[in-house]
């Protein structure tokens, strides 16, 4: 690592420059909210324009960029602040010819008024937020510093949770270091939230989770142009499906997915449930010994769940040799005939 005798001065100055005076700060938004450019809503609501410049410069002396980009960055910069200590929230953000418009709600009814009230308690927040900076950067510093001491690895250990340690060798270890990868997930599933059911599309399942209609192959196309209609969320077909004239009739809304079988169940060993939740459509394949399968798949895997109800399509019923029973009395919910579904 070579230093050169300006770099910790050079380090410095670059803090400084990510965080403003408590008198910039106020003063930008004194200017952001009480230009004509900004548009104030119901709801403490405001539309804050980013390209206003302060009123207390014309030009931002702490940022060498064209003036215009300054301002919207160093403005930017305000409205994240406040929203850090909880002064604001930001609801909408858009970008009209090149530039941040930020709808935000105030939730500090201290920043409608410039006072001492608000000057002192920007001054606290703005102190909180340089000693952070502060804290950062010495850190840094004291470690590049004793870098033939202590090992440029702990300090990332020590400073972040979600890290494990790995040094490859260096004066304060004899031996490589790697820390423990299974200790802790580095990231998680998100398993919810869940498509949410209508009333219109549970009505047909009582306290059911799954229902069965039985269609022949010109039935099942009005079949599922009728679910389509009523927001079915998934529709799973067999691996090796032949029936797109079905599909390629219908009209699929925008949040419909058509998957096959083992992709649904790829998707289920990943425990992404948003994408197998909602109302689901399974086409079954014509041949009888598939059927079974398939569905013992689904049943397994899908019937029960949350937010999930199972519409199962076959083309005749079948009788399944390894439950002893017609796929009719297997699906533990209503038989419906397919000219009254959703009707």
């Amino acid at each position: 690592m070579c230093l050169q005798p300006e770099d910790t001065t050079i380090g410095r100055d670059r803090i400084i420059k990510k965080v403003l005076t408590s008198e910039k700060i106020i003063g930008r938004w004194d200017s952001l909210y009480n230009n004509r450019k900004s548009v104030r809503l119901s709801d403490n609501r405001v539309f804050i324009d980013t390209s206003i410049k302060p009123n207390y410069a014309e030009v931002d002396e702490f940022d060498d960029s064209p003036t215009s980009d300054a301002d919207m960055n160093w403005n930017v910069y305000v409205l994240l602040f406040l929203r850090r200590y909880n002064m604001i929230q930001i609801l909408e953000v858009k970008i009209d010819h090149g530039r941040y418009m930020i709808l935000i709600k105030i939730e500090d009814d201290r920043l409608r008024i410039v006072d001492d009230e608000l000057v002192e308690y920007i001054k606290k927040i703005r102190e909180q937020e340089w000693n952070y900076y502060s804290r950062s950067y010495n850190a840094i510093s004291n470690a590049v510093r004793e870098n033939c001491k202590e090992c440029i690895s702990e300090l990332f250990t020590d400073t972040y949770s979600k890290v494990f340690e790995y040094c490859a060798g260096c004066n304060a270890h004899s031996e490589v270091i790697v820390g423990d990868m299974p200790k802790f997930p580095l990231k998680n599933r998100v398993s919810e939230p869940l498509k949410t059911l209508s009333d219109e599309q549970m009505a047909l399942f009582g306290t059911a989770n799954e229902l069965i209609v039985v269609a022949d192959e010109s039935d099942q196309k009005n079949l599922i142009s009728k679910l389509v209609e009523k927001g079915v969320s998934l529709i799973i077909v067999p691996d090796h499906f032949n029936g797109e004239n079905i599909l390629l009739k219908i009209k699929p809304n925008r949040n419909m997915m058509i998957f096959s079988l083992d992709e649904a169940y790829q998707l289920i060993k990943m425990r992404g449930f948003y994408f197998i939740s909602g109302l689901i459509a399974v086409i079954y394949p014509k041949e009888e010994n598939e059927i079974g399968e398939q569905y013992v798949i689904v049943k397994n895997n899908l019937c029960g769940r949350a937010s999930t109800k199972i519409v199962h399509i076959v083309e005749k019923d079948v009788y399944i040799v390894q439950a002893g029973k017609t796929l009719v009395e297997l699906v533990d919910g209503p038989s419906l005939q397919p000219n009254i579904v959703y009707t």
